[in-house]
């Protein structure tokens, strides 16, 4: 008995340890399990390859290159449905993005129609025309590379490179509406300040002929001697002048550009107020050098007074015509 008992237990414990032995053989050879919504590593292989789908990369070859780094994990349709749903996601997307893009492409035209509107003098649109050809040429060819490709991508990327063109020209055009505008608020004040100067200076222009007239009595064809000269100057034309230039001081000057002409006439009569000045002193003096040095300062504001008149008359016809 003690020796059957003996081989009974070492029977039993043979069987233990074998049996533990063959649970841990199939412990170690048990195939471990992958799920495509969880696997990590084919996800990220998954979203590298999603933009070459998109951008009409050859599909036949994506999915083998798919299959052959994981067909040991998955069956080609496990890996074409798993990808094929997350394509039409990113296409769904893709089209939402698109037709934003398109809207705002259309905003921009919208932009440009409506200062194209604005600007419908035809000697304007010429004007611009060679400056927005460049913009104009990248628009034609923007939309012939939209209409030949199917990469969504691309799509996007042309119709935004067309707005931007676009919100260029639109920019140029409002500049232009811009200028355009303040161009004739600048001369419809220009030509209030203008005739108010005109009306205010007239009567001052009659007195200046008057002087001039004075002047021409007793000088060239008209010269009697040189004491009449003397005294028409002493007693008529020096006090005269000097009243006007007084009287041209006090004129009102709204503008730049009226400013600039006012200044010619003060200083033709500036000058011819020297000249008379010196006139009458060189024949008290009997100085010919002195005589000679009066006529020149006597021409220089005349030559003065003419050059102001052609400005005047250059200024009416510009808020005449």
């Amino acid at each position: 008995m003690p020796g059957l008992f003996k081989y009974k237990v070492f029977a039993l414990t043979m069987a233990f340890f074998l049996l533990s032995l063959t649970a841990g053989c199939n412990g170690d050879t048990e195939e471990e399990t992958y799920n495509v919504e969880t696997d990590e590593e084919f996800q990220q292989s998954v979203e590298q390859v999603l933009e070459r789908f998109l951008r009409e990369d050859n599909e036949d070859v994506i999915y083998q290159e798919l299959l052959e780094e994981y067909g040991e994990r998955y069956t080609e349709e496990e890996i074409r449905v798993y990808v094929g749903a997350l394509l039409e996601e990113q296409e769904e997307e893709l089209s939402a993005e698109l037709e934003a893009v398109k809207e705002q492409v259309d905003e921009a035209q919208e932009k440009v129609n409506e200062f194209e509107e604005e600007l419908a003098d035809e000697t304007t649109r010429e004007e611009l025309e060679e400056q927005l050809k460049p913009l104009t040429d990248w628009l034609e060819e923007l939309e012939k590379k939209i209409e030949e490709t199917t990469d969504f991508y691309r799509k996007v990327e042309l119709y935004e490179e067309m707005e931007n063109t676009l919100l260029q020209i639109a920019e140029i055009l409002e500049n232009k509406v811009t200028t355009l505008e303040e161009r004739e608020g600048n001369t419809e004040e220009g030509a209030g300040a203008f005739f108010s100067y005109n009306h205010e200076i007239e009567e001052l222009l009659d007195h200046d002929k008057e002087i001039q007239e004075a002047y021409n009595s007793v000088t060239g064809d008209n010269f009697i001697s040189e004491q009449v000269l003397h005294d028409e100057l002493e007693k008529n034309i020096i006090p005269e002048s000097e009243d006007l230039l007084d009287q041209l001081g006090d004129i009102d000057q709204d503008t730049e550009e009226i400013q600039e002409v006012h200044q010619k006439i003060k200083e033709a009569q500036s000058t011819l107020l020297q000249g008379y000045n010196l006139w009458v002193e060189a024949i008290q003096e009997e100085d010919q050098d002195m005589v000679d040095e009066a006529v020149e300062l006597v021409e220089k504001g005349e030559e003065l007074r003419q050059t102001f008149y052609k400005e005047l008359d250059m200024l009416l016809q510009k808020y005449t015509n």
